[in-house]
């Protein structure tokens, strides 16, 4: 299991202490040596505590996480507080990885839960939702797909950006839009 984010934010650090705290726990006992494995900055007595705490792995910041996501069977997003998570949750679509997310590690996207991403909002069900994702490869596949096609399909920069575009131009004053229309 991975996920994102550098605990020098709240939000990141709210969502870390919560996943190792409350639903590891619940997940080892599901799926018994269960790793997790957490990317983003952090300080040296912070991977400490929780490597000696609760067994995960804060990584630190690396360059590229692209390697790091492929290698987990299962990206994570516990977040309990808005903030960037969704950010999180279309770079792993992306990646065709699987996804287990909060509601609000998820909300405004196109999240459907069992089509491209499963939503569980307590412990005991993200635990056990995780622990599904570890274990059917056939789900792995399917929600990594789906999320792909997603991101595909919403969230391109073509299509961001035309709907980004216009908005701007709506701003313009009107001889400042005609003279860029033409």
């Amino acid at each position: 299991v991975v996920s994102v984010g550098g605990i020098n934010w709240f939000s990141n650090r709210d969502a870390l202490a919560y996943f190792s705290a409350d639903i590891l726990p619940l997940l080892r006992m599901l799926v018994p040596g269960a790793a997790m494995s957490w990317v983003g900055r952090a300080e040296a007595d912070q991977r400490t505590e929780y490597r000696t705490r609760y067994g995960v792995e804060l990584i630190g910041y690396v360059p590229d996480l692209r390697p790091v996501v492929q290698d987990a069977a299962c990206f994570a997003v516990p977040a309990r507080v808005g903030g960037a998570a969704s950010l999180k949750v279309l770079d792993a679509w992306a990646m065709g990885k699987a996804i287990v997310s909060t509601s609000i590690g998820c909300e405004g996207l196109e999240a459907v839960d069992g089509e491209n991403i499963l939503i569980r909002d307590t412990p005991d069900g993200f635990a056990m939702a995780v622990a599904d994702v570890l274990r059917n490869p056939s789900l792995r596949a399917r929600l990594g797909s789906a999320g792909r096609a997603t991101v595909e399909r919403q969230y391109t920069w073509e299509i961001i950006g035309t709907g980004m575009l216009a908005s701007y131009a709506a701003l313009l004053p009107e001889a400042y839009r005609t003279a860029a229309a033409s």
